[in-house]
C-alpha cells in the first residue's frame, strides 16, 4: 500500500490493486492516443508559432489563415503523439513556385482541376506541405492561362519564385492580362521608371509588371528599388496575394457598349463575418465617383449590381471596399472598364435574285467585331473576314439561292459577335424571283445597318 499526498488536502490511501489499475488505464490511453491520433493532413490547424506579433506581414498572414488560404507545415513534438506538435509558416523563407500556385488558386477561389499539364516534373504523387497534391492545382492554373510564358517541360515546383513572375501570375489571375497588353510602350516605361531598377524587368513580363505597379499589386522598397528578379519570401507572396484577392472585383463586359445592355459589377470577398457593409463604385479618369453600390448583411458575397450607363466613351475604374467590425477598411485592386461604341452594317448584293442564282452577303463592323453569322431560311452560315479597313472590319460570304425555293421575300438575320460575347443584330431581306427568261433584274445594293 502507498500513500499519496495531494497539496492542501488530506492524505489519500491508494490500495495496490487500484494503483495498478490506474497504471493500466494511463498506458492504455497513451496507446489509444497513438493509434487514434490523426494524420498530419487531418489535424485541426492552429496558429503559426513562428509568426510573431510584431512581424510586418502578420495581419495579412493571419487574415488569410482565418480564411483557410495560408497553409504551412505541422512539425510533431519529438517522442510524443503526432497530434502534439506545432504549426510553422516560415514567413521569411523563400516561397517555392508550387506553394505560390496553391496559395494563389485557393485565394482566388479556383478549385483544383484534372486537366492535362505540359510539365513532366509535377507527377500525381508530388505534394506541397506534405498533404496537398500539386498536380490538380497546376492543371487549373494551366487551364486558366495563369502560367502562360512558362517554357519547356519543367515547371520546377521546388524552385524559388521571382517577384516579376509573381506579379505576372497575379495579373492573369485577376483577368487583367488584356489590360496589361493594352498599355502602350510609353505607359509601361512610365510605371517601370518609378523605380531605380525598373529596367531590370525581363521584356516578356514588362507589361504585366507595369500593370501590377499601376494597380498597387506590387510595391517597391524604401530605397526606391523594385527588385524584380529577387526571390519572393513567403511573407511577401502572402501580402501580394492578400492585396489582390481579399476583395475581388469583376466587371462584365470589361469593354462595354451600353447600347447592348447593362454591365454587371460583381464583388467577392474572403471576409464574410462581422462585416458592416461592402461597397463598389465607378470612377472616371479624374477620380470623380459616378455610381455607388452598397450591400449590407445578411447579404453575402458574391454580390452583384447592374450598371445601366455611363456618361460616354472612355476609361473608367471599378473600385471596392469592405468595412468590418474588427478589421480596418480594406480596398480592392481597381478594375478597368473601357466604354466604347460598336456598330455593324450589312448588305445583300444583289438584293433581288432568281432561284438557283448566286448572291453575296457583306457586313462591316467596328474594330471590336470578332465574328459575323447569317441565319437564312436554309441554314446558318459564318461570314469570312476580309482585310480590315481604317474605319472597321469587313466580312463577306458568297451563297446560292436553292433552286427549289419559292418566289418571295425572305429575311436574313446577321448577328455580329463583339468583345466578351456582346452582340448586335440586324435583318436584311432577300427577294427571290421566279425564273423567267430575259427578265431584267434590279441589281441595286440595299444597305442596312445599326449605329448607336
Amino acid at each position: 500500500m502507498s500513500v499519496a499526498k495531494v497539496p492542501g488536502e488530506r492524505m489519500v490511501m491508494m490500495l495496490p490493486t487500484v494503483r495498478n489499475r490506474m497504471k493500466g488505464w494511463v498506458a492504455g490511453l497513451a496507446v489509444l492516443a497513438l493509434v487514434l491520433a490523426p494524420s498530419t493532413g487531418a489535424l485541426a490547424q492552429s496558429w503559426y508559432v513562428d509568426v510573431a506579433a510584431g512581424h510586418w506581414a502578420r495581419p495579412e498572414i493571419y487574415a488569410l489563415f482565418r480564411a483557410g488560404v495560408a497553409d504551412g507545415w505541422f512539425v510533431p513534438a519529438p517522442g510524443l503523439p503526432v497530434s502534439l506538435g506545432s504549426w510553422y509558416y516560415k514567413p521569411d523563407q523563400a516561397m517555392a513556385r508550387g506553394e505560390v500556385v496553391v496559395l494563389l488558386l485557393k485565394a482566388m477561389g479556383i478549385p483544383p482541376g484534372d486537366g492535362p499539364i505540359p510539365f513532366v516534373d509535377v507527377p500525381p504523387s508530388f505534394e506541397v506541405y506534405g498533404r496537398f497534391p500539386l498536380r490538380p492545382y497546376v492543371a487549373s492554373a494551366v487551364a486558366k492561362d495563369l502560367l502562360s510564358g512558362e517554357d519547356g517541360l519543367y515547371f520546377n515546383p521546388r524552385a524559388d519564385l521571382q517577384r516579376q513572375y509573381a506579379a505576372a501570375w497575379l495579373i492573369r489571375s485577376l483577368g487583367l492580362k488584356a489590360f496589361a497588353q493594352s498599355l502602350s510602350p510609353l505607359q509601361i516605361q512610365q510605371q517601370l521608371r518609378r523605380f531605380r531598377d525598373g529596367g531590370d524587368v525581363a521584356p516578356r513580363y514588362q507589361a504585366e509588371v507595369a500593370a501590377a505597379i499601376l494597380l498597387g499589386i506590387i510595391r517597391g522598397y524604401p530605397d526606391g528599388t523594385l527588385r524584380p528578379r529577387q526571390t519572393l519570401t513567403r511573407a511577401e507572396a502572402t501580402v501580394m496575394v492578400f492585396r489582390s484577392a481579399w476583395i475581388q472585383l469583376e466587371v462584365y463586359p470589361s469593354r462595354w457598349d451600353p447600347a447592348l445592355g447593362p454591365a454587371r459589377i460583381r464583388l467577392r470577398s474572403l471576409e464574410n463575418g462581422n462585416v458592416r457593409f461592402w461597397q463598389a463604385w465607378i470612377e472616371d479618369d479624374r477620380g470623380a465617383i459616378l455610381r455607388t453600390f452598397t450591400w449590407y448583411p445578411p447579404q453575402k458575397p458574391p454580390l452583384e449590381g447592374l450598371l445601366p450607363s455611363l456618361p460616354g466613351p472612355g476609361l473608367y475604374w471599378v473600385k471596392g471596399s469592405i468595412t468590418s467590425v474588427e478589421a480596418p477598411l480594406r480596398e480592392a485592386i481597381p478594375i478597368p472598364l473601357l466604354v466604347e461604341g460598336t456598330w455593324m452594317t450589312g448588305q445583300i448584293q444583289p438584293p433581288r435574285v432568281p432561284a438557283g442564282q448566286p448572291f453575296r452577303l457583306l457586313a462591316q463592323t467596328s474594330h471590336q467585331g470578332q465574328a459575323v453569322t447569317a441565319t437564312l431560311p436554309w441554314g446558318l452560315f459564318e461570314l469570312l473576314p476580309l482585310p480590315a479597313l481604317p474605319e472597321g472590319k469587313s466580312w463577306s460570304l458568297g451563297l446560292t439561292v436553292p433552286a427549289d425555293l419559292a418566289p418571295g421575300t425572305y429575311p436574313i438575320r446577321l448577328e455580329g459577335l463583339f468583345f466578351e460575347s456582346q452582340r448586335r443584330s440586324l435583318t436584311l431581306f432577300l427577294e427571290v424571283l421566279a425564273v423567267e427568261a430575259d427578265e431584267e433584274l434590279d441589281l441595286r445594293v440595299v444597305l442596312v445597318g445599326s449605329r448607336n
